[in-house]
């Protein structure tokens, strides 16, 4: 959260990890396709120490993407991408219309 933001600010709508740093998301080094291979790997019988050793992760990493990618095909971990950015956007949509409102609001009291 924003502290430079009133606690019912509409920024504070857009949710999501944002870092200090010009406000991006950090971008992760796997994309889904690789995520899935990392935990067929593991569901083949390979130890989840040594999965995460080889492909240079945590464990807890491993099951935060088990909890969110398990047994899902790689279409669907697409679709649910998509999803997630759709989601994204219209937070901001909302979250700049809800600024534009405020501001009318305030010229509306001015005049």
């Amino acid at each position: 959260m924003r502290h430079d933001l009133p606690p019912s600010s509409p920024l504070e709508l857009t949710g999501g990890s944002v870092s200090q740093e010009g406000g991006r998301v950090k971008k992760s080094r796997f994309d889904e396709a690789q995520i899935i291979n990392v935990l067929r790997e593991h569901e083949a019988g390979t130890p989840t120490a040594e999965v995460c050793h080889r492909h240079g992760i945590s464990e807890q990493t491993f099951y935060r993407w088990k909890s969110k990618y398990n047994s899902m095909a790689l279409a669907e971990s697409q679709k649910l991408r998509s999803l997630e950015d759709e989601n994204r956007r219209l937070k901001k949509v909302l979250a700049d219309l809800m600024l534009e409102i405020a501001a009318l609001k305030e010229r509306l009291e001015n005049n």
